[in-house]
């Protein structure tokens, strides 16, 4: 008995390594087959912010990020690249604004702990961006980035700001761009993402919208191009 009890624990070990490895490679296989589509967030859902706690953490926002180590104008030069779960940008930077850990000119890969990309098996696809909306090519970024830094395949990878709470991630567009705000049914922030694509921030309310507006002016005033 105490032989089959021993034989018996790698055996359930093997069995479930099988099983998640299994259960891992058909939802990297689905989420590759989704990505891979052309315009494929089109069929996505993202969240947009509670009036309530963007009102609260834009002001925090506002005195915490200048604290940043590293705070650059960039341009997007890639298009947002997928990864199994999460998803980054290729940004040449124009301008550092604070720290010395990149020069203008460099191309430096970026990516944040919110932007992540969900396929679920029972038919739910999500984008999440952080209620900031992903950066277009050809028009220029004030971007916050911490000093968390990841060796990636093809270079290092750095990782937005992040202040441990839920807030916008702290992107914001030297251009203006129109914004829209759309309803949600009072349980789930989600709405399509075709609705709001062309938007900078997503937001429940038009309060909560002010709020990321009056946080984006006055960062960029005080780091100006």
């Amino acid at each position: 008995m105490r032989v089959i009890r021993k034989l018996w624990f790698p055996v359930l070990v093997l069995a479930l390594t099988v099983g998640f490895g299994i259960f891992g490679w058909t939802n990297r296989q689905s989420y590759t087959d989704v990505t891979s589509q052309p315009d494929y967030l089109s069929q996505f859902a993202v969240a947009e912010i509670p009036a309530n706690i963007c009102v609260e953490t834009c002001p925090e926002l506002e005195v915490t990020l200048p604290e940043a180590p590293l705070i650059l104008r960039v341009t997007p030069v890639s298009e947002l690249v997928p990864e199994f779960g999460i998803f980054r940008f290729r940004f040449r930077v124009e301008a550092v604004y604070q720290g010395d850990a990149v020069a203008t000119g460099e191309e430096i890969w970026v990516a944040s702990e919110s932007w992540d990309i969900l396929v679920e098996q029972t038919g739910g696809r999500y984008v999440e961006c952080g209620f900031t909306n992903i950066p277009q090519q050809g028009r220029e970024y004030l971007i916050f980035l911490s000093d968390r830094v990841e060796e990636g395949e093809d270079g290092p990878v750095y990782f937005i700001q992040t202040s441990g709470l839920v807030a916008p991630t702290p992107m914001f567009c030297y251009e203006d761009i129109p914004n829209i705000v759309v309803e949600t049914d009072g349980f789930s922030t989600y709405v399509p993402y075709s609705a709001v694509a062309d938007n900078e921030f997503f937001a429940t309310t038009q309060a909560g919208l002010d709020a990321m507006l009056e946080l984006k002016e006055a960062m960029l005033e005080r780091y100006p191009k």
